[in-house]
């Protein structure tokens, strides 16, 4: 099986490279299941994402909140989480929610 790569990365090296960019404890804990609940919970975030969207999450999108952090990484760190978190970003809405409120905004999505 062949490596997918993003710019000549494969996708385990960005999921290592954010995990060390995040620092310990500076991240949210990924969305990935500690117990069956959380399971059920995230499943279900995703679900709805998608269904909302139309379209499934980009899978490397996908696994860096299941693996990495359920938001709170990327460039300023203000990545939306999938779920409701009790992160320090926490007032922040869940990213389906987001996408509500631009997708009923005039003008968007930009032409």
């Amino acid at each position: 099986m062949v490596a997918v790569t993003h710019g000549g990365m494969t996708e385990d090296e960005i999921i290592r490279g954010i995990r060390e960019q995040g620092g310990a404890g500076e991240l949210p804990a990924p969305a990935a299941p500690a117990a069956v609940a959380v399971a059920v919970a995230v499943a279900v975030a995703v679900a709805e994402l998608e269904a909302v969207v139309g379209y499934p999450m980009p899978p490397l999108l996908k696994r860096v909140h299941l693996e990495v952090a359920d938001g709170g990484f990327g460039r300023w760190g203000e990545a939306l989480p999938l779920t409701e978190t009790d992160y320090r970003f926490s007032d922040s809405p869940r990213m389906v929610e987001t996408y509500l409120g631009r997708r009923s905004s005039p003008g968007w999505p930009p032409a």
